[in-house]
């Protein structure tokens, strides 16, 4: 049997077929692998983004301790308390504090948050709430004295 003699064009074609397979595997297996590794940056929220979390736990927490209901509001005292720590350790400066946030945390809302923390294990919802309106209003001196659009709602 004689074999038949490939022109040019028909080796052309089949060498075209195989570059153009190997490229597929390149590429599918580059795809796959860059899917398949960890992500190595975390998202960090930015300082806005933050507050927006504290808000949520700050005026729950104030709806049970005026409602009395202090055994609701201690996992909100201690998730608010979180998240400022957070924020304490994440933004050492910003374009709109004179210190970094961390120095606001110990100075200003330390103070009132141990006092509801204190309040609430002796049953005293009237401790509770004095401590709960002096961190309201040292937030809301913070936020004039930086020129922070945003009132904290008591």
């Amino acid at each position: 049997m004689k074999e038949k003699k490939l022109t040019y064009r028909e080796i052309h074609i089949h060498a075209m077929r195989g570059a153009k397979r190997i490229l597929f595997l390149l590429i599918t297996a580059y795809l796959f692998a860059g899917c398949s590794r960890g992500h190595d940056h975390t998202t960090i929220k930015d300082l806005d983004e933050a507050m927006i979390d504290m808000k949520i736990y700050q005026e729950n927490l104030g709806d049970m301790i005026k409602s009395g209901r202090l055994n609701d509001a201690v996992w909100l005292l201690e998730g608010a308390d979180s998240v400022l720590q957070v924020m304490s350790n994440t933004f050492r400066e910003h374009r709109k504090l004179s210190e970094p946030f961390s120095y606001f945390y110990h100075e200003k809302l330390k103070e009132p948050l141990n006092g509801i923390r204190k309040a609430i294990r002796n049953s005293d919802t009237g401790a509770a709430l004095q401590h709960y309106r002096l961190l309201v209003r040292r937030c809301n001196n913070c936020h004039t004295d930086h020129d922070i659009d945003k009132q904290v709602r008591f």
